[in-house]
């Protein structure tokens, strides 16, 4: 307890330069921690995002098979307590053409409420919409910005039937336009289910189900869309972000997400650089300053090792206000980024990269130890490099003035 009360006592009595310290090294491992904790979020956002645009499990129809209502309709009867939602859709390859532009789009007849899920992983060029309703068509900015339109501007939206070879148009006015990540959303455009059932003339006509568990229990989970396919291999094919995160557009989104983690991590590494060389730079500094007082305590016979002690608990005391102070300012910088949205479409590749419009952060506990557990490693170690550089050059001349 001895070491551990003078160096708490040092650094009261230095009590302007061990703030100074403490404020620097909180806002260092302030930008760590940010860094680190958005890394993890934007996994964590894209991952979302897909679970949100796609379900748990998205069964689509085969090739040839035009409609799967039935198998919605055999799902909720025999596993209503399995599901929180059922959101049923119809997709096809369209044409839209506007007074300013024609433009390709995949788009998605939704039921009302499917804007509550998009919500949560779009920015909307302006208010969000509280429903897609019936008589409005909403758009991916890429789509609006080949079309040269605004809100409340009539569109045509024309289909064309492969098999029957009919072409059917369909008029709808624009009541949104939103930006996400262009590996989920790309070319999109979303209008209301019945209006698109009235489009292709088909009354319950559904091509896409997205599933929705109630728990996420793996196993039941892979138990149950095993089942499903077991029964409905010919009509339908299923696809699951949940179970198979590395599959579709998560494995490509994968890709960016590393070239995202290298950059910070690059930058990580430049910050615990930064964090060794000034931590250790200080207590050289610090101990120098402190000739007269080394002298004392090793006139008292003190040895060099006991020294180190009282650097030891010195760093220590240093790295857990730090830490403190840093939790606040990480905190005040996650809760601040995080309510900014990305709504320009020049920042289209960002958006993508970072796996939705948001400043995402998330915890990762244990990674969040290995990194506390190395800080301090490095503050210790560069603390006792720093003190013993003046102790090795001083030393000798310190005990000849003891003698």
């Amino acid at each position: 307890m001895f070491y551990v009360n003078l160096a708490a006592k040092k650094l009261y009595l230095n009590s302007k330069r061990s703030l100074f310290k403490v404020l620097f090294f909180s806002i260092l491992f302030a930008l760590i921690f940010s860094l680190l904790l958005f890394l993890s979020g934007t996994s964590a956002q894209m991952k979302g995002s897909m679970r949100t645009m796609l379900g748990d499990a998205r069964l689509s129809a085969r090739q040839g098979v035009r409609d799967i209502s039935t198998v919605a309709k055999d799902l909720r009867e025999r596993y209503a307590d399995r599901f929180d939602d059922i959101q049923e859709s119809y997709s096809a390859p369209v044409r839209i053409f506007s007074e300013g532009g024609l433009a390709a789009s995949l788009c998605s007849g939704v039921q009302t409420d499917f804007s509550a899920y998009i919500n949560d992983s779009v920015a909307w060029q302006g208010k969000a919409p509280e429903g897609f309703e019936e008589g409005w068509v909403y758009l991916e900015a890429s789509v609006a910005a080949n079309l040269s339109c605004v809100y409340g501007d009539t569109l045509t939206l024309q289909w064309s039937d492969a098999e029957s070879g009919r072409m059917n148009t369909l008029q709808a006015r624009l009541g949104g336009v939103f930006i996400g990540s262009g590996l989920i959303f790309s070319g999109a455009s979303y209008v209301n289910l019945r209006d698109m059932r009235a489009w292709i003339m088909e009354d319950e006509a559904v091509n896409q189900l997205s599933l929705y568990f109630k728990s996420h229990d793996e196993d039941s989970m892979r138990a149950l869309l095993t089942e499903i396919n077991r029964a409905q291999r010919d009509r339908l094919e299923i696809n699951s972000v949940s179970l198979d995160p590395s599959g579709g557009a998560f494995g490509i989104y994968k890709y960016y997400n590393l070239l995202v983690a290298f950059l910070l991590w690059m930058l990580v590494i430049v910050f615990f650089v930064i964090l060794h060389f000034s931590n250790q730079n200080m207590f050289f500094t610090e101990y120098r300053g402190r000739k007269a007082e080394l002298v004392t305590f090793l006139s008292y016979g003190m040895k060099v090792t006991e020294l180190r002690k009282i650097v030891m608990w010195e760093a220590a005391f240093l790295f857990f206000f730090s830490l403190l102070g840093a939790s606040i300012l990480s905190a005040l910088i996650c809760l601040g980024a995080g309510a900014l949205k990305v709504k320009d479409l020049r920042y289209a590749d960002l958006i993508t990269a970072i796996g939705g419009p948001r400043l995402a952060f998330a915890l990762d506990a244990r990674f969040m130890l290995i990194t506390f557990g190395l800080m301090f490693f490095i503050m210790l170690s560069s603390a006792m490099s720093g003190a013993n550089r003046y102790l090795g050059r001083e030393i000798r001349a310190i005990s000849g003035s003891a003698d």
